[in-house]
């Protein structure tokens, strides 16, 4: 896959995850109910784990966020 187009797929991604991110913390603080932030989580797990592949981290655990 062209270089410009990961970058592009990967800063999208990451916008995505600073957006999520910002939901979460708010849910946190507003002390939403335990299954809601479990799903934010989830999602921004997901992301995160996206934003690897994009980036090549994928199978480097070291590298990788614990679950």
């Amino acid at each position: 896959m062209n270089s410009r187009l990961q970058r592009l797929e990967f800063f999208t991604l990451y916008d995505l995850y600073l957006k999520k991110n910002e939901e979460f913390r708010r849910a946190v603080q507003q002390r939403r109910d335990s299954s809601e932030l479990d799903t934010l989580r989830a999602n921004l797990q997901d992301i995160f784990e996206k934003m690897a592949e994009k980036r090549g981290t994928a199978g480097n655990p070291n590298l990788r966020r614990p679950s």
